[in-house]
């Protein structure tokens, strides 16, 4: 294999100038092309259809158990289960299976490589392999199914591209370039964001889960599109028909085609992210569109796969545009932090009510009638309000957000913040115009989270605006579920724990009223049984409550005891069955998420959910 590969380096011109070749040249091109985008999608067809065996698999296993908790829980609140007497038995080999399988499934999705290099001998040795992931994955530590996708993404389209080509050089490189449009279509359907994408629908995953995919698949499009270009290099150069060709419009619009990629690919990385995301993102919208008529013209036989692209933008764009609304809103500073309180309001007059579920996030810009590329303002931010509806105008949507000043928007609106703009007299409508784009986010495609029999929820600093909206809301459905007398029943276990680490106790203030909690102790006990709150402070300082100032003792959580006071239940009831959400740095969801791998492997059921910082 080696020795053929290099003799087509070296020596390509006898497998390349055979016209009698060419007919079937095309149609090879052609079927690898379309079995390398539909072999793509076959696998979201796949999850779709085995899906229903999967909960079928469940319930053979969890029959009993869920009947025995479902009676345990019936015996604390005092209402009766039908299923006490004659419960069905699970079967083992399902159960046994099923434990597997989620054991399995938490492995893959554990992080791929250790967050720190060892410096001894075996570091240098698997250097090139860990740069090589972080390049896949950017500044994250991918996980082991995500890697695993990408294997088996490359492997597939290698055949495509290897199958057949015996020695035929120009079939090889003309299929690197054919494979990589055919899945053009895909990448792009991966990044958009409306709730309309057939692939969200499928997996029910949303826009930012399906992010690391796109930006896997920009990888494996942009090797291949450079080593089309390097072979048909080598293959001029060694025709010695570089300068003749070099000044072709096709070869010109290829060369300009890889440099855009090229471009895309370096401004995606971390350092550049980090360095200013608005480049970024500029770069990235106008040289994704850009990109299309260069390839467009480039040659014709992948043009309908640029048709194919360009129309998921189209749509794409046209349902973000007609789900943007205009909205205004009031913004204060949050007095001694780096924390701005923005209020939304969207009156009825100018766009239907707003629409969102707990631990969603929308897309900001301050809007200016002179600008003509307000997209590359946007900022997503987490929703830190439940859905509320004004009284005076029962089709007013108020959405409040609390954001950290950075840089870009948020530095602007802490400068308008900072001006105390009034409300304007004529109107009852706060006086700053934004543009906002409705809500996005995993939790629309959570499972029923108190069907589990625990729920934690864990945020670190400004990441509890995604966790306190959820804790919220479950709070309030569960105590609506329960009789009076079993919220104040010592049997009943704590069905949340609510966990927050801020820097200071000047970040929890404006979120204390939402919680209804008094600094007496760190671990206070809020809202009867059902719930913990325990809130942790990074560095020491005061607290004030109702004119008191009150000392808090710096303290990290320790994940450890959280977890095992999870699982130890309490009585006869047993936890079997945890969901997890956690909205913080990355150390913390690495820390958190080793506690609960031990649990595991014990047998344990964990639904784990990492809302990350990032894209």
């Amino acid at each position: 294999m080696s020795s053929r590969f290099s003799s087509f380096i070296t020596n390509p011109y006898p497998y390349a100038l055979s016209a009698s070749l060419e007919p079937n040249r095309r149609s090879l091109l052609n079927h690898s092309a379309n079995l390398a985008q539909i072999f793509t999608l076959l696998p979201l067809l796949l999850y779709h259809i085995t899906s229903p065996f999967y909960q079928y698999l469940v319930y053979l296993a969890e029959t009993s158990s869920f009947a025995k908790q479902s009676s345990q829980t019936a015996r604390i609140s005092g209402k009766k289960h039908d299923d006490d007497d004659g419960r069905v038995p699970g079967r083992r080999w399902a159960a046994r299976i099923l434990r597997w399988w989620r054991v399995a499934s938490w492995w893959l999705d554990s992080p791929l490589l250790k967050p720190s290099r060892p410096s001894d001998f075996w570091s240098l040795v698997f250097a090139p392999l860990w740069l090589s992931v972080r390049w896949v994955f950017g500044e994250r530590n991918g996980t082991r199914r995500e890697f695993a996708v990408f294997l088996v993404w490359v492997g597939w389209l290698g055949c495509c591209v290897f199958g057949g080509t015996a020695d035929d050089y120009l079939l090889l490189t003309k299929r690197f370039a054919i494979v990589a449009a055919s899945q053009l279509p895909i990448h792009y359907l991966l990044s958009a964001k409306s709730p309309l994408n057939p692939i969200q629908r499928l997996l029910r995953l949303s826009h930012e889960e399906l992010n690391v995919y796109h930006r896997l698949l920009g990888r494996i499009v942009l090797i291949f599109v450079l080593t089309h270009a390097g072979l048909y290099l080598n293959f001029y150069i060694q025709k010695d028909l570089l300068f003749k060709r070099i000044k072709d419009i096709d070869v010109q619009l290829g060369l300009l085609a890889a440099t855009s990629l090229t471009i895309l690919g370096t401004t995606a990385i971390s350092f550049v992210r980090s360095y200013s995301y608005r480049l970024f993102y500029g770069v990235h919208i106008l040289v994704s569109i850009s990109l299309l008529p260069i390839l467009y013209f480039h040659v014709v036989h992948i043009r309908i796969y640029i048709l194919e692209t360009a129309t998921i933008c189209l749509l794409s764009a046209l349902c973000r545009l007609l789900r943007t609304k205009l909205a205004f809103a009031t913004v204060s500073s949050i007095e001694d932090t780096s924390l701005i309180s923005l209020s939304i309001h969207i009156p009825a007059k100018t766009a239907p009510p707003l629409f969102y579920l707990p631990g969603q996030h929308v897309y900001i810009s301050l809007f200016n009638p002179t600008s003509r590329l307000p997209v590359f303002t946007r900022n997503p931010f987490s929703i830190a309000s439940l859905p509320y509806t004004d009284p005076d105008e029962t089709k007013t949507t108020t959405v409040d957000l609390v954001i950290r000043i950075l840089n870009g928007t948020t530095k602007s609106l802490s400068k308008l913040a900072a001006q105390e703009i009034p409300v304007s007299s004529s109107s009852s409508n706060p006086s700053i115009p934004l543009l906002i784009s409705p809500p996005y986010g995993a939790s629309r495609y959570f499972p029923p989270l108190l069907s589990y029999d625990h729920v934690l929820l864990v945020a670190g600093g400004v990441g509890v605006t995604f966790t306190l909206p959820i804790y919220q809301s479950l709070l309030h459905q569960y105590e609506s579920t329960l009789p009076p007398v079993a919220l104040d029943s010592p049997a009943l276990p704590p069905k949340l724990t609510f966990v927050w680490t801020a820097r200071a106790a000047e970040e929890m203030e404006w979120a204390m009223p939402k919680l209804s909690w008094t600094p007496d102790s760190l671990d206070s006990l809020m809202g009867g049984r059902p719930a913990y709150v325990k809130l942790y402070i990074t560095s020491p300082g005061d607290f004030e409550s109702g004119g008191k100032r009150k000392s808090i003792t710096m303290r990290r959580p320790d994940f450890g005891s959280i977890v095992d006071n999870v699982f130890e239940g309490k009585g006869d009831f047993k936890i079997r069955r945890v969901a997890v959400l956690i909205c913080g740095p990355e150390g913390m969801a690495r820390d958190l998420r080793g506690e609960f791998g031990k649990w595991v492997v014990r047998g344990k059921e964990v639904w784990w959910h990492n809302e990350h910082f990032g894209w």
